[in-house]
C-alpha cells in the first residue's frame, strides 16, 4: 500500500529528501554555444555539481551562467588552438560553500568547498590524454594529478574523461575496482588504476550493478562501438556514502557521451541558501538615446512644459526643496523619455539563442529519447537529422549575429562610443572575472554577502579617512575667523553663461552619480530647466551650502593587478552628482583666475597649455645633454595616496595665502561640510561613511585645489634644497630642480650627496603635510659619461638604483635609447592585436571603415604613446612598420604572401604611413616648443647648450638633428621653420602636407 507521503516504490519522501546529493561528470564536447542548454540539462537533472571535459573553452576564469549557476573553467591560452579545456557547473545554492579554485592546466581543476562541520571537500576535475597521445604527454598529465591529491585531504572527489578502460575485478586491482565493469582494459585504464591504489581510492561505477545501457559512458551507435571511460573516484573510506553510480541517458548535448551520475548521502543536509545580504537590480537610463533629434527634441520639451508649471513657486523654496524638485522632474522625464536598463548578476541571454532555436534543440532531444527507446538504424537516422538540423541553424543564426553586431558597431563608432569602446574592451580582456569572495584585513575569506560589504566599507574608510580625528581643530576656527573677513568679491554670482560655457566642457556618456542624473540630460533641457539649475547654484552660492544628493559619493572597486580577493589590489573610482561636478567647475574657472599665476612653472599636471609631454621632453633632453659629460641624478618620488591624505585645513590655509576672495574659500569649503560615501560591488550596497580628510575624486575642483596645496610644498622645498646645473642658455645658467606632474614628482640633481639631502628635505616636507614617500616604489637613475651607481637611503631604507624606468607611461632609459621603450609600445599593440583579432579584426562581418577607426582611435595610439620624443634608428622603424602592417594586412585580408606593397594597401584603406604619423606629431611638439614662452623650464632646459663637447667616434643623433632632417627632407631650413612656426594655423597646415 502506497500512502500520500511515500513514492511509488514506497519510500517516505519526507525521509528521502535532502539526504543525497548528486554529483556528475559530463564530456559535453565543446560548451561554446551550448550554455543555456547545458544550464537546462543541470536542473533537469537535478545536479548539485557537474564536471564537464572537453570544454574547449580558453582561459580561466569563474563567471554566472543563467540562473545564478556558477561555472569555473581552465583552458588552453587564448593564443593557442581550442582543446582540451575542463570545468565545473555549481549550483547556485553553493556558490556560498566555494572556499577556492585552482586551474592547474586545460586539462586539470581543483575546486574546494566547505562543509558546515569546517571540513574540506575536494572536487578534482580531469581530462586524460588519448590512447595515442605521447608516452610524455600522459606523464606530465598523471604527475600534476598526483601533485593535487598529494595537497587534498579528506573528503575527496576525481571525477571526469579519463579516456581509458579499467576492465573489471582481478587479483591486481581487486580493492580498487569493482565486478561491474567491462571486459577490456586499455594503458590508459592501467594508469587510471595504478594511480587510484597509489591513493587508496576506488572507481564507483564498477561497484554497481545496472543494465549495459546504464553502465557505458562512451557509445558511438554509427560504429556501434561502446566504453567506459568517464568515471568518479573516491576515497576507500567514503565508499558507504556512495548510493549509486550509473548513466542517464535522457540527458542530451550533441555529444556522443552519457551524464554519468552519483548519488551521495548528505550529512549536512544542505538547505536553500538564504542571501543574507539583500542583491538589488540597479537600473540606469539610457541616455545615449538623447543624440537622436528626435528624443532630444521630445525631451527638452517635456522637461520644458513640467518645469515651466513650477516656476511660479521657485521663490519660496529652499535649496533642498529646490533640488528635489529638479531631479524629481529630469529623472521622470528621462525614465519616460529613454527608457531604462535592468542589471542584476544574472548572465546575459546569448544574442543568437531564439525560440526557434530552442524548438529545434527540444526537437533533437525528443529524437535522442525515441532513440533510446527503440534503437534501429531509422530512429538513429532521424536523430542525425534533427542534430545536423540545429547545428545548422546555430550556425546561421551566429552568423546573423555577427553581421548585426558589425552593423552595430559601425554604427555605434559614429553615435555611442561609449558602447563602442565598452564592447571593444570587452573583446580584447574577455569577461571580467569578479571573485564570490573577499579577504577580511586578517586575510581570511570571507563569503556572506553582509560581510563582504562591511569589509568593502572598512577598507575604504580607513584608505580615505586613515585614523583623522573628525573635530574641529584650532587652527580650522582660525581659518574660518580669516574667511569672515573683508577680502570679497560681491561681483561673483553664477549667471547663466557660466552655465552655458561650463556645459559645453561637460563629457557625454559619463556615469552619474548618486543622484542618477548625467550630462546628456543637463544638456537637452529646455530654457525653464536651466533656468531652475541656475535658482539652485545662486542659493548654494549665497547659502554657502549644497543639497544632501550632492555630499554622497558611491565608490565603485576596480581591480588594478593581483589577487582580486584582497581589497588592497583594488583602487575606488568615486562618481559624485554631475549637477554638482559642474557647479565645481564653475567654481574652479574663478579659482584659477586667481591663482594660475601664483604657481611654480615645473607643475604641469591639470595646467591648461601643458601636458606630460612637458617632462617626458625634459628628462629626455637632460639625459641627452648629460651624456656629453657631466652628471644628473633623478628620484623618482611615489606618493602613499596622494589625493586621499591632504589635510583639508592646510588646502584652506593655502587658498588664503594666496589672497583668494573669502567669499568664494567658504563656497568651496561648504562643500567638503560632510562628504559622505558608500560603496557598490555585484549589484550590492554598503552602508554610508564620512570622509574628513583629502580632495574629492572626480570633483572640478580637486585638480586644482592639490595644485595650490603641492606648489606650498614645491617652494618650501626649493628653500632648502641643491638645484641640478643642466647648461647654459643666452649665456644665463639653467638650474633644475623637479618636475612635477600632480602626485607624480622627479627630483633631479648634480650629485649623489645633493639628491640624498634633497630627497630626506621632500620626505620631511611632505610628512609635514599629511603625505608619505612610498619607499618601496620610489626609484633612483644616475646619468653620465661613465656608469653610476648611487647608493641613497630614506627612513634606513634603500631606494633602489635602476637603469630603466616607467614614467609617466613612457619608458625612460639611462642610455637615452629609445629601444626598450619602441618594444614596449609594441608589446602593448601586439597584445592589443592578438586579443581582438579573431574575434574583431578578422570577422569579415565587421566593416573595414570600422576596423580603420580601431586602428586610429586605439591600436595607432598605443603604439606611438610619446613617440614626440623619440630620435628612431633604421631599425627601429623597421619594427614599427611592420607592428602597423600586421594590422593593416589582416583589415585588408591579405598577407605578406600576395605580395601587395605597403603603400598600396594604405592607400585602399585611407591609412596615413605610421612614420609620417610620427613626424607629424614630432614637428607639432617642436612648434610647440617654438612657440612657448622662454620662462617655461622645458623651453630652457631644450635650448640650454651643455659645456661638453662630443667624444671621438661615431655620435648619437640628437633630437634636434632629427628634426633637422624631417625639415630638409620638406625643403625647409631650420630658420625658415622657426618663423612659420610663430603662426599655429600656418605651421599646422605646413605639418600636414
Amino acid at each position: 500500500m502506497v500512502t500520500k507521503n511515500c513514492n511509488g516504490k514506497g519510500n517516505d519522501i519526507r525521509k528521502t529528501k535532502n539526504l543525497f546529493w548528486k554529483l556528475a561528470t559530463w564530456n559535453i564536447r565543446s560548451i561554446n554555444g551550448k550554455e543555456t542548454e547545458l544550464t537546462e540539462e543541470f536542473e533537469n537533472a537535478k545536479l548539485d555539481i557537474l564536471a564537464i571535459t572537453e570544454t574547449k573553452k580558453k582561459k580561466q576564469g569563474c563567471e554566472y551562467l543563467p540562473n545564478g549557476h556558477v561555472l569555473i573553467y581552465s583552458g588552453v591560452k587564448i593564443q593557442d588552438r581550442a582543446a582540451a579545456g575542463v570545468g565545473c557547473l555549481i549550483h547556485n545554492k553553493l556558490t556560498d560553500k566555494i572556499h577556492r579554485w585552482e586551474a592547474r592546466t586545460e586539462r586539470i581543476l581543483l575546486i574546494e568547498l566547505e562543509k558546515a562541520d569546517k571540513q574540506h571537500r575536494f572536487i578534482i576535475v580531469a581530462y586524460g590524454p588519448n590512447e595515442n597521445d605521447k608516452a610524455d604527454t600522459k606523464e606530465l598529465f598523471w604527475d600534476e594529478l598526483n601533485e593535487v591529491m598529494e595537497g587534498c585531504t579528506g573528503e575527496i572527489y576525481v571525477l571526469g574523461d579519463f579516456n581509458g578502460r579499467v576492465g573489471w575485478k582481478d587479483a591486481i586491482y581487486g580493492s580498487v575496482i569493482g565486478r561491474y565493469g567491462e571486459q577490456a582494459r586499455s594503458e590508459n585504464g592501467r594508469r587510471l588504476l595504478d594511480f587510484c591504489q597509489m591513493h587508496n581510492l576506488i572507481v564507483t561505477n564498477t561497484f554497481y550493478k545496472h543494465k549495459d545501457i546504464h553502465k557505458y559512458t562512451r557509445v558511438e551507435p554509427g560504429r556501434d562501438e561502446k566504453s567506459i571511460i568517464d568515471y568518479i573516484l573516491v576515497p576507500e573510506n567514503l565508499k558507504s556514502d556512495i548510493l549509486d553510480v550509473r548513466v542517464r541517458r535522457g540527458s542530451e548535448i550533441g555529444s556522443d557521451h552519457y551524464l554519468l551520475v552519483a548519488r551521495i548521502k548528505n550529512v549536512e543536509n544542505h538547505k536553500e541558501k538564504e542571501l543574507s545580504c539583500k542583491k538589488m537590480e540597479f537600473e540606469t537610463i539610457k541616455t545615449y538615446k538623447l543624440s537622436n533629434m528626435d528624443i532630444a527634441k521630445k525631451y527638452k520639451e517635456t522637461t520644458h512644459r513640467k518645469m515651466t508649471e513650477t516656476a511660479g513657486s521657485i521663490g519660496n523654496m529652499s535649496l533642498q526643496q529646490l533640488w528635489i524638485k529638479f531631479k524629481n522632474i529630469t529623472i521622470e522625464t528621462a525614465r519616460e523619455i529613454c527608457g531604462i536598463c535592468k542589471h542584476s548578476n544574472k548572465r546575459k541571454q546569448t544574442s543568437w539563442w531564439t525560440n526557434d532555436i530552442r524548438e529545434k534543440v527540444e526537437g533533437k532531444k525528443t529524437a535522442w529519447k525515441k532513440y533510446l527507446a527503440n534503437r534501429n538504424d531509422e530512429n538513429y537516422n532521424f536523430y542525425k537529422e534533427q542534430r545536423r538540423l540545429v547545428k545548422d541553424t546555430i550556425i546561421k543564426a551566429k552568423q546573423t549575429a555577427w553581421i548585426k553586431f558589425g552593423e552595430k558597431l559601425q554604427r555605434d563608432s559614429k553615435n555611442h562610443q561609449k558602447l563602442f569602446y565598452k564592447v571593444l574592451k570587452t573583446l580584447k580582456e574577455g569577461k571580467t572575472n569578479i571573485p564570490m569572495e573577499i579577504k577580511d584585513k586578517y586575510g581570511e575569506k570571507i563569503k556572506n554577502e553582509e560581510q563582504i560589504m562591511v569589509r568593502w566599507q572598512e577598507y575604504f574608510e580607513k584608505l580615505l579617512d586613515g585614523e583623522n580625528n573628525t573635530s574641529p581643530t584650532t587652527h580650522e576656527r582660525s581659518i574660518r575667523r580669516r574667511t569672515r573677513n573683508t577680502n570679497e568679491n560681491v561681483t561673483g554670482m553664477i549667471t547663466g553663461e557660466d552655465i552655458e560655457e561650463t556645459l559645453k566642457e561637460i563629457k557625454n556618456n559619463k556615469a552619474p552619480g548618486h543622484d542618477k542624473i548625467t550630462g546628456e540630460m543637463i544638456k537637452n533641457m529646455g530654457f525653464s530647466g536651466k533656468e531652475l539649475l541656475r535658482a539652485i547654484y545662486t542659493k548654494a552660492w549665497e547659502e554657502e551650502r549644497v543639497p544632501q544628493d550632492w555630499e554622497i559619493g558611491v565608490i565603485v572597486p576596480v581591480h588594478k593587478k593581483g589577487d582580486n580577493k584582497d581589497c588592497n589590489n583594488y583602487r575606488g573610482i568615486t562618481l559624485i552628482s554631475t549637477v554638482m561636478k559642474i557647479y565645481e567647475q564653475i567654481l574652479n574657472k574663478k579659482l584659477t583666475v586667481s591663482t594660475e599665476q601664483t604657481l611654480t612653472d615645473t607643475q604641469s599636471g591639470f595646467r591648461k597649455g601643458r601636458s606630460v609631454q612637458d617632462h617626458i621632453f625634459t628628462i629626455k633632453q637632460m639625459i641627452e645633454k648629460k651624456k656629453l659629460g657631466g652628471k644628473v641624478y633623478f628620484a623618482f618620488i611615489d606618493l602613499v595616496k596622494a589625493f586621499d591624505s591632504i589635510p583639508r585645513d592646510k588646502v584652506w590655509e593655502s587658498l588664503l595665502k594666496r589672497n583668494v576672495d573669502n567669499k568664494l574659500v567658504r563656497v568651496i569649503k561648504s562643500l567638503y561640510k560632510s562628504t559622505l560615501n558608500y560603496v557598490i560591488w555585484k549589484n550590492m550596497k554598503s552602508g554610508f561613511f564620512a570622509t574628513t580628510q583629502g580632495l574629492r575624486q572626480g570633483g572640478g575642483l580637486s585638480p586644482t585645489l592639490f595644485n595650490i596645496f603641492m606648489d606650498d610644498v614645491i617652494k618650501s622645498c626649493n628653500a632648502n634644497t641643491q638645484k641640478a646645473f643642466i647648461g647654459y642658455r643666452q649665456m644665463n645658467r639653467v638650474l633644475v630642480s623637479e618636475c612635477a606632474f600632480a602626485d607624480d614628482i622627479v627630483i633631479i640633481t648634480n650629485t649623489e650627496q645633493d639628491l640624498q639631502n634633497n630627497l630626506k628635505v621632500w620626505d620631511e616636507e611632505l610628512r609635514s603635510n599629511g603625505m608619505s614617500i612610498n619607499t618601496t616604489k620610489t626609484k633612483v637613475m644616475a646619468i653620465g659619461a661613465e656608469e653610476l651607481n648611487p647608493k641613497i637611503t630614506l627612513r634606513e631604507e634603500t631606494i633602489e638604483h635602476v637603469k630603466q624606468f616607467k614614467y609617466l607611461g613612457v619608458m625612460i632609459d639611462e642610455t637615452g635609447n629609445e629601444d626598450a621603450e619602441i618594444n614596449a609600445r609594441i608589446n602593448n599593440s601586439l597584445k592589443l592585436y592578438f586579443a581582438i583579432n579573431k574575434s574583431f579584426i578578422s570577422k569579415k562581418e565587421v566593416s573595414k571603415q570600422t576596423k580603420i577607426n580601431v586602428y586610429k582611435a586605439v591600436y595607432r595610439p598605443i603604439l606611438t604613446y610619446g613617440c614626440e620624443t623619440w630620435v628612431l634608428t633604421q631599425k627601429l622603424k623597421s619594427k614599427l612598420t611592420a607592428v602597423e602592417m600586421k594590422y593593416l594586412r589582416r583589415t585588408k585580408g591579405v598577407t605578406r604572401m600576395d605580395r601587395l606593397r605597403n603603400d598600396h594597401i594604405r592607400n585602399e584603406l585611407d591609412v596615413q604611413p605610421i612614420l609620417k604619423f610620427i613626424e607629424n606629431r614630432q614637428l607639432a611638439w617642436w612648434g610647440h616648443l617654438q612657440r612657448m614662452d622662454n620662462v617655461r623650464q622645458v623651453k630652457q632646459v631644450w635650448e640650454s647648450r651643455s659645456q661638453h663637447k662630443r667624444k671621438r667616434g661615431r655620435p648619437k643623433i640628437t633630437w634636434d638633428e632629427n628634426i633637422r632632417k624631417i625639415l630638409e627632407a620638406r625643403n625647409t631650413t631650420w630658420r625658415a621653420a622657426k618663423t612659420l612656426a610663430k603662426n599655429k594655423k600656418e605651421w599646422a597646415k605646413f605639418v600636414h602636407t
